[in-house]
């Protein structure tokens, strides 16, 4: 009786579909500190870490949301047309919740299309600001900083 019941055509059936479900998804791995962005053209949602299964018509990028830190040579021209050049540094941190937006507005390379203009336009406008004899690096650091906090909090990171 029970040989009969697992050869039906709907107990088959149902071994194929299973079967097939599994083969028509990849398994990606989520490590601590990074998101998987899994997107159609409808939708997307964020995925933390572990272990998950991706239908393969669903597009697929990984973002690190860990703390980073990025250091950039600006030269600018103060306000007596001097030139200077500084080296600054910034640390930064994807929001976990504005991820997707980060993502549809500024790609993978975020860093390159976003942080890094934005840092050289902050350092740019407040040096342009000052003379070169009175140059205040505390000053200009602390002004850099809040410019950058604003921008990049409207932007979806946090410094």
């Amino acid at each position: 009786m029970q040989a009969e019941m697992i050869n039906t055509p709907g107990v088959k059936m149902l071994w194929f579909v299973i079967l097939l479900s599994f083969c028509s998804c990849t398994v990606e791995h989520v490590n601590r500190g990074e998101v998987l962005i899994v997107a159609n053209s409808s939708e997307a949602e964020v995925l933390d870490s572990g272990e998950h299964y991706i239908p393969f018509y669903k597009v697929i990028a990984r973002l690190d949301i860990s703390e980073q830190r990025l250091s950039e040579n600006v030269t600018s021209l103060t306000s007596d047309n001097k030139q200077i050049e500084l080296t600054t540094s910034i640390m930064f941190k994807p929001i976990r919740a504005e991820v997707i937006g980060l993502f549809k507005n500024y790609g993978l390379d975020y860093q390159n299309t976003l942080v890094i203009p934005e840092l050289r336009a902050a350092v740019r406008q407040h040096v342009k600001l000052s003379e070169n004899d009175s140059l205040n690096i505390q000053l200009l650091e602390q002004r850099v900083h809040q410019h950058l906090d604003t921008l990049l909090r409207k932007n979806i990171l946090k410094r």
